[in-house]
């Protein structure tokens, strides 16, 4: 028997999934694909609005020239752009947390999963 045969002699199981927020099905692999994505956009806000930091100063001055329904709005997107550091950090620490989680849910159910398949 070549030894590509001995490797491959039990049926490799399929990837355990579980329900991401209750509503998607997905396996840990694919999970991770998309935190890494995520993750990855959130550090290039962060790096962007480090070296590039917008003029807040700008979209204020416009606020004040523009009609009084418009003037909220604007001052509104003024005030995430100056905090847009913090809330992007902020939701990297939840993202962090959330990815813990979900990888110990991974974990429960792959255990579970070998627990329940017969040992050869």
């Amino acid at each position: 028997m070549s030894s590509l045969q001995t490797t491959h002699k039990a049926a490799a199981a399929p990837p355990v999934k579980i329900r991401a927020y209750g509503l998607l099905p997905i396996t840990r692999r694919g999970y991770a694909l998309v935190q890494v994505c995520c993750f990855t956009a959130i550090l290039a806000a962060l790096a962007w609005l480090t070296f590039f930091p917008p003029d807040v100063d700008a979209y204020r001055q416009l606020a004040e020239r523009a009609p009084a329904t418009d003037r909220l709005p604007m001052e509104i997107f003024a005030n995430l752009l100056d905090n847009a550091r913090p809330i992007l950090l902020v939701v990297l620490a939840a993202g962090a947390l959330e990815t813990v989680w979900m990888l110990r849910k991974f974990n429960a159910a792959e255990a579970h999963a070998g627990a329940l398949q017969p040992k050869s």
